[in-house]
């Protein structure tokens, strides 16, 4: 399907306007001009994470490492509790790779090329351009599933099929827009307006939208069945990187089993760091089943900080 350049810009006016009337405020890293160092530490921490919840860390973390350089000479131990309660915890270790790299390569700036940048640790093709486009006003969309989510609706009715994201930047970047407003218009516009159940009938491109012109099908998720906390028990996988496991038996490979009190990722981190002072990683359950009127989840973590005493098991002796 040919999208029309009149279209297209159409869009982009439209979304503009709306930006410009609905932009959230006070997000700190919009406060422009911002280095490469403030839009990848943001860009890293809003990874698959509320802005309400980022925004604490990153103004926490920026005035303990207020440069690259900073960054660059710190350790783990150090860095965690910066960035401990974000999750995905091989992102806080790429970024500790990627601040020596870049001082060590690129002088303790940013480089400004996309294939550059990613051949960094961490960094692909989203957040290459999210740095090349508000920290260097270069003509990148920031693609993401919420900017998908947006101009999939209104081009093409739905998700299924793709933007030919290449052309809509050539048209853009002929028409000499500030991609860095397009793209902030579009997060704001999917977070605001076009949500998972839009507000289509106050929307100022419901005429144009096929999404909204359509049947407007959004799946729905079936109501999740409330378990009493008394009844949830879970068997944990203590590993390095699933390249060794830890026991809580010396003779035999053995998971750690809780019930209650000690029944989800709280109060297991807790009584780890309590009785082994040690931080745990505690993935989200992999499986749940329902055993004997008990839920039973199974779960993966990894030591974060601290050394360990237990019993170690290669993968194949399990």
């Amino acid at each position: 399907m040919l999208i029309s350049e009149k279209s297209i810009l159409l869009f982009i006016e439209s979304l503009l306007a709306w930006y410009k009337k609905n932009k959230r405020p006070d997000l700190p890293w919009r406060k422009y001009p911002l280095s490469g160092y403030e839009i990848w530490v943001s860009e890293i921490f809003l990874q698959q994470t509320q802005v309400s919840r980022v925004i604490p860390f990153y103004t926490r973390f920026l005035q303990k490492y207020p440069t690259v350089e900073s960054l660059s000479v710190s350790n783990w131990e150090e860095f965690f509790p910066y960035y401990e309660g974000l999750g995905y915890y091989q992102r806080g270790r790429n970024m500790l790779k990627t601040a020596k790299i870049v001082c060590e390569t690129y002088d303790g700036i940013f480089p400004d090329n996309k294939k550059e940048l990613e051949s960094l640790p961490g960094i692909g093709p989203y957040t290459a351009s999210a740095i090349l486009s508000f920290a260097y006003n270069q003509s990148f969309l920031s693609v993401d599933a919420n900017l998908k989510k947006v101009y999939k609706r209104f081009f093409l009715g739905s998700s299924v099929f793709e933007i030919p994201w290449d052309r809509f930047e050539k048209i853009l970047e002929k028409q000499k827009y500030h991609f860095a407003d397009i793209n902030n218009a579009s997060m704001d516009f999917a977070a605001l307006q076009c949500t998972k159940s839009p507000n289509c009938d106050d929307c100022p491109m419901v005429k144009k939208c096929l999404f909204a012109q359509g049947d407007r099908v959004i799946e729905k998720k079936q109501k999740k069945q409330i378990v009493p906390k008394e009844k949830k028990k879970v068997v944990l996988f203590l590993h390095e990187n699933h390249k060794k496991y830890f026991s809580s038996h010396a003779d035999v490979y053995t998971p750690f089993y809780f019930s209650f009190p000690i029944y989800n990722r709280e109060s297991i981190k807790k009584y780890f760091e309590e009785t082994y002072h040690l931080k745990l990683s505690i993935r989200p359950p992999y499986k749940k089943v329902i055993e004997d009127d008990y839920e039973v989840s199974y779960v993966n973590a990894q030591i974060q900080v601290g050394e360990h005493q237990f019993a170690e098991f290669l993968p194949e002796a399990l």
